[in-house]
């Protein structure tokens, strides 16, 4: 579940034509509110780990990647990984049941530690058979 931190505000408003979130690195995140509410819930899991960071303005690809990744295990617990895994018979239903993007499913996939791969070997140890 995302928690706004106290003193934080959400502007349902699209911060500038070319993306759609945003974030003033100590206490704004503008959200464009035509998003679907999967994209509205990672675009903003997103900005607020670039808000705890203090990030303001455009990242480097380094630390993007690292916000991303964060963003992705914030949003997707190795729990609700192993149980969606368990049934899904594709990633469109991985990340329909997660509630997630493709974009954060796939950065949730990347950087799956070695223990959490052993993890869901064994719960999707059945799609092999």
């Amino acid at each position: 579940m995302l928690e706004i931190p106290p003193g934080v505000r959400v502007i349902w408003r699209r911060p500038r034509p070319d993306i759609p979130a945003a974030t003033n690195g100590t206490d704004k995140v503008w959200v464009d509110p035509a998003l679907s509410q999967t994209e509205i819930r990672c675009s903003l899991a997103h900005e607020l780990v670039h808000l705890e960071r203090g990030h303001v303005g455009h990242q480097p690809p380094a630390i993007e990647k690292e916000v991303r990744y964060e963003a992705s295990r914030r949003l997707i617990s190795i729990t609700q990984l192993r149980a969606a895994a368990a049934w899904a018979q594709s990633r469109a239903d991985l990340r329909d049941e997660l509630h997630v993007t493709d974009m954060v499913l796939l950065d949730r996939l990347s950087c799956i530690t070695d223990d959490e791969l052993l993890i869901l070997q064994h719960a999707t140890s059945h799609h092999a058979t």
